[in-house]
C-alpha cells in the first residue's frame, strides 16, 4: 500500500470552514513557526491505515461532534501519532452512562440516572406506554432522555408526556437501522453481560439514558474548562430553551467555583485521562450535580472572557506527551 507523506508538525481535523478552534490552532502553530495541515475527518478515515508503519512524531488536534463519530474515532486509533485527546479516553468520557457510573463510585454527586434498557420487560416489541409509565414512576415529570454519545446539546430531550417519548423512540428506530457495526462493537461487553437476551430493540435502547430533571436549573449550567492544573469556569444561560449549550443559544459569563465544586472538578478531570476537558454541572439548592465531561469542548467563550490563550495550552499538551 502506498503511504501518504505528511510534511507538517500537526494535523488539524476540521470539516467546517471558519471553525473557531481550527483557526486558533492554525494561527498558534504558525506563530510558533511550526507547520500544520488541515484535513477533514473523511480524509482521515480513508487514509488512516496508510500511516500505520510510519511512526512519525506528529501531533493531531481535533474536535469531534456527532457526524461520522465512530469511523473517525476508529481511524484515530490506527494512527501512531500524538493525539490530543486520545481516542480511548475520548470514548470513555463521551459515554454519559459510563461516566455517571464511575462518578457514583467516587461519591461525586450526579442526577439520578438509568440506562433505558432497565425499563423494558419485552426485548422484541417497543412498548412506549410501558416505558413511559416506568420512567414516570422512577423520575416523575418531566424527565430527561439523553443519547449516551452526543454533544453540543444534540440528543438531549425533555419529556413531558408519552407521545413525546413515543415519537422520539420511533424516530430513533429508523436511525438505529443505519447504525454501523463500529458502534455495536463498543457495546459488545454490555451485550455479553446482559441478563436478558439482547435484541435489536435492546441494542437501540442501550444507546440512551434516562435522567431526573432538575427543574430549578433548566436552561442554566456551569461549564469548567480544565487543562493541566488550571480551570476556567463560566455559567451558560439560555432563556429560550432548557439546553444551555452555546451551540443552542446559551450565553456565557464568568463565575467563581466554590471549594467543593473545585474539588469535584479536579477529581473528574484527573480521573478522565484527558489532556483537557469541559466539565458540566448544575448548581442546585442541595449542591452541585455533575452531568458530563466533554472530551471535545469549545473554548471561544473561555478565551474571550478570560483573555487566556487556550489554543496554545492545548498545543503544549502535544509537547508534554512526546
Amino acid at each position: 500500500m502506498k503511504e501518504t507523506v505528511l510534511d507538517c508538525d500537526f494535523l488539524i481535523l476540521n470539516r467546517l470552514p471558519g471553525l473557531y478552534s481550527a483557526e486558533r490552532f492554525q494561527s498558534e502553530i504558525t506563530r510558533l513557526n511550526r507547520k500544520a495541515q488541515l484535513v477533514t475527518p473523511e480524509w482521515l478515515i480513508e487514509n488512516a491505515s496508510q500511516f500505520e508503519s510510519r511512526g512519525l512524531g506528529l501531533g493531531v488536534l481535533y474536535r469531534q461532534g456527532d457526524f461520522n463519530f465512530w469511523p473517525t474515532q476508529m481511524a484515530l486509533m490506527k494512527l501512531p501519532f500524538n493525539i490530543i485527546n486520545t481516542p480511548s479516553a475520548f470514548l470513555n468520557a463521551r459515554d454519559k452512562w459510563l461516566t455517571t457510573q464511575a462518578w457514583q463510585k467516587q461519591n461525586i454527586p450526579v442526577p439520578r440516572t438509568r440506562v433505558l434498557t432497565d425499563f423494558i420487560s419485552n426485548t422484541t416489541i417497543l412498548n412506549s406506554a410501558e416505558i413511559f409509565l416506568a420512567l414516570q414512576e422512577t423520575f416523575g415529570l418531566p424527565f430527561m432522555i439523553k443519547k449516551r454519545f452526543s454533544s453540543q446539546g444534540h440528543g438531549v430531550f425533555l419529556i413531558n408526556d408519552e407521545y413525546s417519548l413515543m415519537t422520539l423512540l420511533m424516530q430513533d428506530t429508523h436511525l438505529f437501522m443505519n447504525t454501523g457495526t463500529l458502534e455495536q462493537k463498543y457495546f459488545k461487553a454490555e451485550l455479553q453481560a446482559a441478563t436478558t437476551p439482547p435484541s435489536n430493540l435492546w441494542m437501540q435502547l442501550r444507546r440512551w439514558v434516562a435522567q431526573e430533571c432538575i427543574q430549578e436549573s433548566l436552561g442554566t449550567d456551569t461549564r469548567v474548562f480544565a487543562i493541566q492544573d488550571k480551570h476556567f469556569s463560566i455559567t451558560r444561560h439560555n432563556s429560550n430553551s432548557f439546553r444551555s449549550n452555546m451551540h443552542q443559544g446559551g450565553k456565557p459569563q464568568s463565575t467563581e467555583l466554590t471549594p467543593v465544586e473545585t474539588q469535584f472538578c479536579q477529581m473528574i478531570h484527573a480521573q478522565s485521562g484527558l489532556n483537557y476537558s469541559g466539565i458540566d454541572f448544575l448548581r442546585t439548592e442541595s449542591g452541585p450535580r455533575f452531568l458530563e465531561i466533554n472530551p471535545s469542548p469549545g473554548f471561544e467563550g473561555i478565551e474571550i472572557i478570560y483573555k487566556e490563550n487556550i489554543a496554545e495550552k492545548i498545543i503544549n499538551e502535544i509537547n508534554r506527551s512526546i
